[in-house]
């Protein structure tokens, strides 16, 4: 399998305090965007290596930077132009603009086997205070959101020295989430 890992950039709804690129906290980091024409090209060369080079790989892209869903039309079109090309495409997200964004992820999904990584800190204080006011509930709503609307989500809960002590609850919550959602980790 060949994974191919891409950056769309640094710009994001939210300023995560553990968010770090390039070893610098989002606060003080740059913003960057990676072009329209980069990702169409990345594309050709996607469908160039899987048909050409190593037609009996399966290749997985990974999109993340920033908050992807900000530029889902420019990642939609790349999906699309890569096509049939990648196994599956994974987009890792702060969860909070899915609903603004299904009829895009859903042509999305129809092209390919698109699967959404939400990252989520599941602590309702830690996340609150390190996003945005409700970013908490805007995220499981969104988490539960895609789960009724036949999209796969993997979550990924983060840790720092500012909630690690409080694990079990983060734990707890999480379990408590998966109830509404039994395939969430599967």
């Amino acid at each position: 399998m060949i994974k191919i890992e891409v950056n769309v950039g640094s710009y994001c709804n939210y300023q995560c305090s553990y968010c770090f690129e390039n070893g610098e906290p989002s606060v003080n980091r740059e913003v960057t965007r990676v072009s329209v024409e980069h990702l169409s090209r990345l594309a050709e060369y996607i469908r160039w290596l899987k048909t050409s080079v190593m037609p009996d790989e399966d290749i997985v892209v990974v999109i993340f930077g920033g908050e992807p869903f900000m530029r889902l039309n420019d990642i939609a079109e790349f999906v699309h132009a890569a096509d049939p090309c990648l196994l599956r495409v994974h987009i890792i997200t702060n969860g909070s603009l899915a609903q603004e964004n299904i009829d895009i992820l859903s042509r999305m999904r129809s092209d390919n086997q698109c699967q959404i990584y939400i990252v989520v800190s599941y602590d309702y204080a830690f996340q609150n205070e390190t996003r945005k006011a409700d970013s908490y509930e805007t995220v499981r709503n969104n988490i539960r959101f895609l789960y009724k609307n036949g999209f796969t989500n993997k979550t990924i809960s983060v840790f720092s020295a500012k909630n690690i002590h409080r694990m079990d609850e983060v734990f707890f919550d999480f379990l408590e989430l998966r109830k509404d959602l039994p395939d969430l980790m599967a």
